[in-house]
């Protein structure tokens, strides 16, 4: 008899301590799970990322038409450059650039030469519009100062109306083209019309600048 009551209190002591570790399994289970779920929570929400900017830098190379001066040869004088620009917002850029383009007039029966130089340091105010990812149109507006030389050469070199001669002038920039780009890399083409606000007489006025670009954004 004694031993059957021994046996009881052993089985309902067990019994007991059974129930109580599976609560305790289940409720670390529950636990853990919701612990898991927080966590993944916490990973899934990463924080927002900004975009990465865009290139501000802008290099590239011109070539230039020049058209309209005096006497200067058809259809125009070619010309080259470089410009620099850098991008103040999403379609504003600020550019600075040289061009520079020259011609020789040759008066045979006079037995003179007369060579006429221009370098064009401008600054100018860019606007872009996108048309897609590759195509964009472009107007600029800006300011600038031209260097023209003209150099005589031959019997006429000391005569009043070929005298060799250096002077600048102060001119407004107005122009527009479109531009394709390729990744970093661009090629344009722009129409220009630089105005002149001091006449230079042995060159006359230019009538428009047709430029081609190509360069890289950094």
């Amino acid at each position: 008899m004694k031993l059957t009551k021994f046996f009881v209190l052993v089985t309902f002591f067990a019994a007991l301590t059974a129930t109580s570790a599976l609560a305790e399994t289940t409720s670390d289970s529950l636990d853990g799970k919701k612990s898991g779920a927080s966590s993944s929570d916490r990973a899934g929400k990463k924080p927002p990322q900004k975009k990465a900017a865009g290139p501000k830098l802008r290099v590239d190379g011109i070539g230039v038409l020049a058209m309209g001066m005096k006497d200067a040869p058809s259809p125009g004088v070619f010309g080259f450059g470089g410009a620099v620009a850098y991008r103040l917002r999403r379609n504003i850029e600020v550019e600075g650039s040289l061009i520079s383009f020259g011609y020789i007039l040759d008066y045979a029966d006079a037995n003179t030469t007369v060579e006429i130089s221009d370098m064009a340091i401008n600054a100018d105010g860019i606007y872009r519009m996108p048309l897609s990812s590759t195509f964009a149109l472009r107007g600029r507006g800006g300011a600038g100062m031209n260097i023209v030389s003209v150099k005589v050469a031959g019997d006429l070199a000391d005569s009043t109306e070929f005298a060799s001669a250096s002077k600048n002038s102060f001119a407004l920039n107005l122009g527009g083209g479109v531009e394709m780009n390729f990744g970093k890399f661009f090629v344009a083409a722009e129409i220009r019309k630089p105005i002149l606000l001091t006449s230079v007489e042995a060159m006359g006025d230019i009538s428009i600048l047709l430029c081609g670009e190509a360069g890289m954004r950094f």
